[in-house]
């Protein structure tokens, strides 16, 4: 996952770049700027940093994920039943 973040980010801020013609495309890159409190290395980013891929290993952390996939929305209340 983290290969395939930073290579769609390297692409998708190179285009973004590339074509300053286009009006949304600097829009975009403004959007995408850290502001100037965060200390990085990268000066913007595409993907959220609170997402991150985890490995399913046991019957019971399946019964976990998908008990929360499926209760979430209840919780955040766009549906009453999962």
């Amino acid at each position: 996952m983290q290969r395939l973040e930073a290579r769609t980010a390297k692409f998708v801020l190179k285009n973004l770049r590339h074509h300053p013609e286009f009006a949304w495309c600097q829009r975009m890159l403004n959007r995408l700027q850290l502001p100037p409190t965060v200390h990085h290395h990268a000066h913007h980013r595409v993907w959220q940093r609170r997402f991150y891929d985890f490995n399913v290993w046991s019957d019971r952390k399946i019964r976990e994920k998908l008990d929360y996939m499926h209760h979430n929305p209840v919780e955040r209340r766009p549906v009453e039943k999962p």
